[in-house]
């Protein structure tokens, strides 16, 4: 198959929540972009150019087409922060989400000190948090609280959850931080001028009653301790063992904001957010241990004493004013979403009955 240039088969599409953007320069790009492909039926050729359309073959030209337009795509995922692909003829299941991931040519990340249980369904494919369905798992950018956080995500829709739940919202970066400048101007200084750490409290196995309760095996890809002590020097995370057996794991001081030099923008990126949430949810934290877990970095010459973080006030309100950006995703069989991590952050809505979402990290 000759290659298709990208617009002329996919349509834009749109929807609820879908806005405009300015760039720094004033111009304006439509966040997240929604691209639509057309239908495919057998006998109709009219997709994919003139030839012959069999049930054995839809699904490798499509496949054939992203790797044709992988750059493109790539490109296009720069400018808009995220696309919606809608109606990819013949990819349904996570053996086709693996495929078109191979596809667009990326570099797999391997999923190592990230918080949310998850299990490996097929090559790139993991689920989604398999933490509890009836809460929000919040504003998070994947990874953040590691110094090597995955550049983009792919998002793939199996089996929608019932009555429209179970969403995930997206939130550009850059527009949030313009936003929480005006709005939380103290906030975002104390997370230019100090960062931020994040502690968690690590069982040695996972636990999926809880949305961040990835044990420390699995988080950091170990079996034993001696194993651990050196993932955790090499990730620059600082390892307290607990009476109770539990791991005490503090990143290093992180930035909370990222200067994207591709698009000379500044995204607000960070987990504080998805950690506040985490921790509301986590019955054994107890109540108003928000700072324990959430610190902003360190003022001490030697950068050993990290100071009292973000309140729950505050960040409750920066949370309600994220949400008035983000954009919620209404997840349709076969839907993926492609996300560029270091612009986006993302979030899970609560939901009820079967959700079978998908994700792969990729550099």
């Amino acid at each position: 198959m000759a290659s298709t240039p990208l617009f002329d088969f996919f349509h834009e599409s749109t929807i609820p929540g879908q806005h405009p953007v300015k760039r720094p320069d004033g111009s304006e790009f439509v966040f997240p972009l929604v691209l639509e492909a057309p239908e495919i039926s057998l006998g109709n050729e009219n997709s994919f150019e003139q030839t012959e359309i069999t049930e054995s073959n839809i699904r490798a030209k499509t496949l054939t087409f992203i790797a044709d337009n992988a750059q493109n795509l790539t490109n296009t995922l720069t400018k808009h922060g995220a696309i919606l692909l809608r109606g990819l003829p013949g990819i349904k299941n996570a053996v086709d989400f693996d495929a078109l991931g191979k596809a667009l040519n990326w570099k797999e990340f391997v999923y190592v000190n990230g918080a949310a249980p998850r299990t490996k369904v097929f090559g790139s494919v993991y689920t989604t948090n398999e933490g509890p369905a009836d809460t929000t798992i919040a504003w998070h950018n994947e990874v953040a609280q590691s110094r090597s956080p995955p550049g983009r995500l792919i998002f793939a829709c199996e089996t929608p959850a019932a009555k429209s739940t179970g969403s995930t919202g997206v939130l550009h970066g850059p527009e949030a931080y313009a936003l929480l400048q005006k709005t939380h101007p103290a906030f975002i200084s104390a997370l230019l001028n100090q960062g931020i750490v994040y502690t968690r409290q690590l069982q040695e196995e996972t636990n999926k009653a809880l949305n961040a309760g990835r044990g420390w095996k699995d988080t950091f890809n170990v079996t034993n301790k001696q194993d651990l002590d050196l993932a955790l020097k090499d990730l620059g995370i600082t390892g307290t063992w607990l009476p109770d057996g539990s791991l005490l794991a503090a990143s290093p001081v992180l930035s909370g904001v990222r200067a994207d030099e591709r698009t000379s923008q500044t995204a607000f990126f960070n987990s504080i957010c998805g950690a506040y949430y985490d921790v509301l949810n986590n019955p054994a934290a107890g109540a108003g241990t928000v700072h324990k877990f959430l610190a902003f970095g360190s003022t001490t010459a030697d950068g050993s004493a990290p100071v009292e973080g973000p309140s729950e006030e505050i960040l409750a309100s920066v949370y309600k004013s994220l949400d008035t950006i983000g954009v919620d995703i209404p997840w349709r069989e076969g839907d993926v979403l492609l996300v560029d991590n270091y612009l986006v952050a993302h979030q899970r809505r609560a939901y009820s009955g079967p959700r079978r979402v998908y994700a792969s990290l990729w550099k």
